[in-house]
Order: C-alpha cells, then structure tokens, then sequence
C-alpha cells in the first residue's frame, strides 16, 4: 500500500484557445490531441482506483483504512491534474459549438 502512487498525467499544457471559432483550425489538431490524452488519463487512473478498490474486500481492518487513506489523496491528486483538463474540454467543446 505505502508504493501505490497515482499515474501521473503527461498529456502537456492545453493549447491556448483562440477568440473566435474562425481561428479554430489553427489548434484543432493539438487540441484533439490533448483531449484525447486527457481521456485516456482518466480511464487509465479510474482502472487504477478499481483495483485499489478490490483490495478492501476481504482485508482486515487495518489494510481497509490504508486503502481508504490511499483512495483519498489518489482522487485529490486526480483532480489536481484533471481539473485544468476538464476545463480546457469544456471550453474547446464550447468553441466548437459556436
């Protein structure tokens, strides 16, 4: 338990967002790129946290709040790092739909 440690996320900064969805086209193939890796990271972590997740079935009482205490800080690293994901997402979705 003490050597789990979340997958960090190596997707790169977002692209800057232009103005205008005239100007779109210019980041539209990054901004897929980032999007996707985005998507993966999160998969990739939510399998992550599912087999942390098995552990407590069947553990003693100890192991569970280690698990627990695990699962905790591995879901605020998560939205440390996809937070600024999932906005980016919203705003190029946004964009898009203008």
């Amino acid at each position: 338990m003490k050597a789990f440690n979340l997958t960090a996320m190596n997707c790169g900064n977002p692209p800057s967002l232009p103005r205008d969805k005239g100007q779109l086209a210019s980041i539209q193939a990054s901004a897929e790129s980032y999007t996707a890796c985005a998507r993966d990271y999160y998969k990739l972590v939510s399998m992550q946290l599912e087999g942390l997740m098995k552990l407590i079935e069947g553990a003693d009482v100890a192991m569970r709040d280690a698990v627990l205490d695990k699962l905790r800080d591995s879901k605020q690293a998560m939205a440390v790092q996809l937070d600024p994901a999932v906005a980016f997402v919203k705003d190029y979705e946004a964009l898009k739909a203008m």
